[in-house]
């Protein structure tokens, strides 16, 4: 999946809902884009989410350590280019050599289809702590696969979302137990599932 894609088809939702017909595609597809990109907001990654850049392409930062920096996920190295600027004229014409002047973490990150998220710098290097970035990264940005708990979470989140149209505020009909509502459980279990899926806070550098 790219960039924005939603972490289902329309077509999944349809299967799973036992939906033959496309009398309700629109709102079906509706309820998979906007499930999608709850889960990016609540996770705190709105830039690229969970899905993988299909090309590289540079991304600005302004480092406020000398030896380190926290950037958006990183889903490859093919492609990636890390340079820097050397007299803060924006124009980063410095390339820096990876595992010499600096590397990427957590190790083993990719083998675990987990991004790259973190630079050190290696052989007495330092970033320039500037008032502009100092440092261009090019790489596909986003995660190498999409986590299972991210494709469930979207499912039930898109099945309720979908719902929802049929259940003015949450309430999806009575039975012999009192009135069916719709809505906070499902919440509650989403939210859950991604817990540990959310960015730390002050882990992004703008």
């Amino acid at each position: 999946m790219a960039i924005g894609d939603p972490y289902v088809t329309s077509a999944q939702l349809k299967t799973r809902l036992g939906i033959s017909d496309s009398a309700d595609d629109v709102a079906i597809g509706s309820a998979v884009a906007a499930s999608s990109r709850w889960i990016d907001s609540y996770c705190k990654r709105p830039r690229f989410g969970f899905n993988k850049q299909a090309s590289a392409t540079a991304l600005v930062y302004r480092p406020d350590m000398p030896d380190r920096l926290v950037v958006d996920d990183i889903s490859s190295l093919t492609g990636l280019l890390f340079k820097v600027d050397t007299n803060d004229d924006l124009t980063f014409e410095t390339a820096w050599t990876p595992n010499t002047e600096y590397q990427f973490l957590p190790f083993d990150a990719l083998a675990l289809s987990l991004p790259l998220f973190k630079v050190e710098t290696l052989g007495g290097n330092r970033f320039k702590m500037e008032v502009r970035p100092s440092v261009q990264i090019t790489a596909a940005w986003g995660w190498p696969a999409v986590p299972s708990l991210v494709t469930e979470a979207c499912y039930q989140l898109a099945e309720e979302t979908f719902k929802l149209k049929d259940a003015p505020f949450g309430v999806a009909g009575v039975n012999d137990f009192g009135v069916l509502r719709i809505g906070n459980q499902t919440m509650s279990r989403v939210q859950a599932m991604l817990a540990d899926l959310v960015v730390a806070a002050g882990r992004l550098v703008a």
